[in-house]
């Protein structure tokens, strides 16, 4: 089963309660070097100060240590490939495993709301994903125009279209036929031009942190850092930034 909490990120909680009583944020550097990932910025940090961002990295500050992860809730450490502006793109092993083995146990759970929760700083997001029908095969689902039909797994299938997963979820309700099947979201790669499923899920995960709107304007606009305060309200604190920490 793919994990219920795959993308609550332990560090998310601790930064909040450093945030909110105000301790940490001074001095805080326009950005950090992190190997592989060569530069990072906010709202990417190290878990060295995890004061400066909103995600923090292990292993920036180590030569020695090749892999550079983020922990998740449940401990496990995640290894990330590479960073592409505000998205953040993590290899989930378990879900390699289930789309290698192509064991139909991937589409058992939804994927997406396993993201952490909203904040006034930042929302969440898979950066690309796929909505899934999920459909008992005594239902005898009359397939709609234009998608398809997944039918290899014994007790349900799965129905889907291509090219979809742009628009969220919310602004697209489901076909009428879809009224009695369970929805599902999994990450998927740029190009699902496929009728497997299996080619084109993905195991390397695009996290995208969209910034608040007060927290945009605050770093990018104020040239400030975004904080919460002892109520957990936003704040704006400015003249924090330095250079580049190599």
């Amino acid at each position: 089963m793919v994990r219920d909490n795959v993308f609550y990120i332990l560090l998310f909680s601790p930064l909040l309660s450093l945030l909110s009583t105000g301790e940490g944020h001074e001095n805080c550097p326009s950005s950090f070097n992190c190997g592989y990932l060569e530069t990072i910025q906010f709202p990417f940090t190290t878990i060295e100060r995890p004061d400066c961002g909103i995600l923090a990295l292990h292993g920036c500050g180590n030569d020695s240590v090749s892999s550079k992860g983020i922990q998740l809730k449940k401990g496990e450490r995640y290894h990330v490939m590479h960073i592409d502006h505000s998205a953040i793109f993590v290899r989930d092993d378990h879900l390699h495993k289930l789309l290698q083995s192509r064991s139909c146990e991937i589409f058992n759970s939804n994927y997406t709301p396993n993201l952490p929760p909203t904040s006034p700083l930042a929302s969440f997001d898979v950066k690309y994903n796929i909505t899934l029908f999920k459909c008992n095969k005594s239902l005898h689902i009359p397939q709609p125009k234009l998608s398809f039909n997944y039918e290899n797994c014994s007790n349900y299938n799965i129905y889907y279209f291509l090219r979809q997963f742009e628009l969220p979820m919310s602004n697209k309700p489901p076909p009428r036929a879809f009224a009695e099947c369970s929805i599902l979201q999994l990450p998927v790669k740029d190009d699902d031009d496929s009728n497997d499923p299996f080619t084109f899920l993905r195991d390397d995960v695009p996290i995208e942190v969209r910034l608040s709107e007060e927290c945009a304007k605050c770093y990018h606009q104020e040239r400030g850092m975004c904080q919460l305060d002892s109520k957990g309200k936003f704040l704006c604190v400015k003249g924090i930034h330095q250079g580049k920490i190599k």
